[in-house]
């Protein structure tokens, strides 16, 4: 009885069937969450680069006195507000009027000289996918700011 049941425990602990599925188990889980990592990092960079984009081309509509941007030659906030997010919603992103900031005839750090210069600045709350899991990762402010000499 005894020899018996000491032959099923050595067979148990030579039967390698199941092996495989905990190895993947192991490996799949790690993989997982770097291959997210990679993708969220991805979008983060995507986002950064269509907010510089978008203030960009904002802030030379401004400093030129487009007809996106002012009316009959004169700046317009909301008009401003309006193309920006029409050029945010370009790349996918919907930002609050809330979130940009427009000026016209002000300075811009790292400038100088008496020309004024238009300047947007837009901030985007980017949401983590993995906020669910890792609450210290929900929400990051990504904001970009740019600056165009005024025409006269």
């Amino acid at each position: 009885m005894k020899r018996a049941r000491l032959a099923r425990l050595s067979s148990l602990r030579l039967d390698q069937s199941g092996s495989s599925a905990v190895e993947f188990a192991a490996v799949c889980i790690p993989l997982m969450f770097f291959l997210f990592g990679i993708l969220e990092f991805g979008r983060a960079i995507w986002v950064e680069e269509a907010l510089q984009n978008t203030v960009s081309k904002v802030s030379r509509c401004v400093g030129m006195k487009l007809a996106n941007c002012a009316t009959s030659g004169t700046y317009s906030s909301s008009l401003t507000a309006s193309y920006a997010q029409t050029t945010a919603q370009s790349w996918g992103l919907t930002i609050p009027v809330a979130n940009i900031t427009t000026s016209a005839s002000t300075s811009c750090p790292g400038m100088s000289g008496s020309t004024s210069y238009a300047r947007v600045t837009i901030t985007y709350p980017l949401t983590n996918v993995a906020a669910h899991l890792i609450p210290s990762l929900a929400t990051k402010t990504v904001s970009a700011q740019a600056c165009f000499p005024m025409a006269s």
